[in-house]
């Protein structure tokens, strides 16, 4: 609604500046940087599954991760299904942070069940590996942060 003035011309109506609280931005931030080069990884590995097996096979890693390659072989033996799933949950994860800097209380919800589906597949797909406690524990301390900052959103 606009006001009139003394000479009744119609002046317009300042919006409210956006209030992010600062941990708020700095956990939308961070999310928006690990979720999305997570996002792009699992994106690579679903498309280029077969190249991708083939190429740590034939040993065409960088030198600093050739120590890793029985870890990466593992990590591949889930299958194209595991990185597809992967991307479709770090996408929500991404999404959800962006309705957090925009101050929606739904993007708290989507971001924080798309985290406890990434760890329950992660499980899932890796049952000899049991419980991935410093991915819950990392995950955890993210919610938990998030929803300290649940009185700032709509």
């Amino acid at each position: 609604m606009e006001e009139l003035n003394t000479n009744n011309e119609q002046l317009p109506i300042e919006p409210k500046p956006v209030v992010r609280p600062p941990l708020l931005k700095l956990l939308c931030i961070l999310t928006f940087i690990g979720s999305g080069l997570q996002l792009v990884s699992n994106l690579n590995c679903a498309l280029f599954y077969e190249e991708t097996v083939q190429g740590v096979k034939d040993n065409k890693l960088p030198a600093f991760l050739l120590p890793l390659k029985p870890e990466i072989l593992h990590l591949l033996s889930a299958g194209r299904n595991f990185f597809a799933i992967n991307f479709i949950l770090y996408t929500a994860s991404v999404i959800g942070a962006y309705y957090m800097w925009k101050l929606f209380k739904k993007g708290f919800h989507i971001y924080t069940i798309s985290q406890i589906i990434i760890i329950l597949i992660t499980i899932y797909y890796f049952k000899e590996l049991g419980i991935p406690f410093e991915a819950i524990l990392f995950s955890g301390m993210y919610v938990a942060f998030y929803a300290m900052n649940l009185k700032a959103m709509k």
